[in-house]
Order: structure tokens, then C-alpha cells, then sequence
């Protein structure tokens, strides 16, 4: 009776175990918080405002120059807000949620993959030590227009 107990009990907790696998996975431990959107999407138009720097001309964007430290990136059905403009050698921490529905976040920098969804800010640190443009992606399913949701990440010399 005792060994049929435990064998179930060891049954169980294998199929819970395999069931939450796949979060484990896509979601590698690191920082992230609670925040409402609205609230998020108001930080991230003052750091927009606060360090413009032109438009894009592929995404109509504004993109913008932040210093280094805490930067802002929103996803929202089927775009990234702001483009960003970081500068090589320096590091920032990434601060990245879902403005609607659940997204999923890929950098191509450093393969960064995060699971967004709405109400929850994850924080990825990002150090890039050579000029060049990398890819935002969308990689979780988010609607129709979900394949054209991408960005670059733009990374200048330093001055």
C-alpha cells in the first residue's frame, strides 16, 4: 500500500514537472516585475521624449538615445516603441513588457528570450562591444501581423 502510494505520488509530480518545463525554459531566471501598463508605457514615453534623437525611417519610431543604465522598450500589437540607439561598450538594463497581449522577446545581441505578458516588466542586461544593428523579434504568436513585429537594435561608436 505504502510503495503504490509513493509510486503515485512520483507520477504526479513527473507530469507537473513536465508540464511547467517548458516555462522553465523560456523563461531563464533573472529580474522582473509587476507593473501596470499604462504605468509602463508612461515611463517609456518620458525616456522617449527625454532622449530623441530623429525618427525611423523603416518603422516611423522615434528613436532614441538613452544613456547608459535603465532603458524602456514596449511591445505592442505588431511593433517595438522606441527604436533604440545604444553606444557600444556601454551597458544598460533593458526593461521590456507587453503593452495588450502576451509577446514573446528575442534579441539577437545576446539571445535574450523572454515571455511578455502584461503586467509584468523582465529586465535584460544588454552590453554590446561592437557597433552594429540587431534584431528585435517577436517570438511568441500575438496575431495576424505577428511575423512583420521586428526592430532593429542600433549600436554606435562611442563618441
Amino acid at each position: 500500500m505504502r510503495q503504490r502510494l509513493i509510486a503515485t505520488l512520483i507520477a504526479v509530480l513527473s507530469m507537473v514537472l513536465l508540464a511547467v518545463m517548458p516555462a522553465w525554459w523560456r523563461q531563464p531566471k533573472g529580474l522582473s516585475y509587476a507593473l501596470d501598463p499604462d504605468q509602463f508605457a508612461a515611463r517609456t514615453e518620458a525616456m522617449a521624449k527625454a532622449h530623441a534623437s530623429g525618427r525611423s525611417t523603416e518603422t516611423g519610431q522615434p528613436i532614441v538615445r538613452p544613456p547608459e543604465g535603465d532603458v524602456y522598450l514596449m511591445a505592442r500589437r505588431w511593433s517595438w516603441y522606441p527604436v533604440l540607439e545604444l553606444e557600444a561598450g556601454r551597458r544598460y538594463r533593458l526593461h521590456v513588457a507587453s503593452q495588450d497581449v502576451v509577446h514573446g522577446f528575442h534579441l539577437s545581441l545576446n539571445d535574450a528570450e523572454r515571455l511578455l505578458v502584461p503586467g509584468r516588466v523582465e529586465v535584460v542586461t544588454v552590453r554590446a562591444e561592437k557597433p552594429g544593428r540587431f534584431a528585435i523579434v517577436c517570438s511568441d504568436y500575438c496575431g495576424l501581423e505577428h511575423n512583420g513585429m521586428q526592430a532593429p537594435l542600433l549600436v554606435t561608436d562611442k563618441p
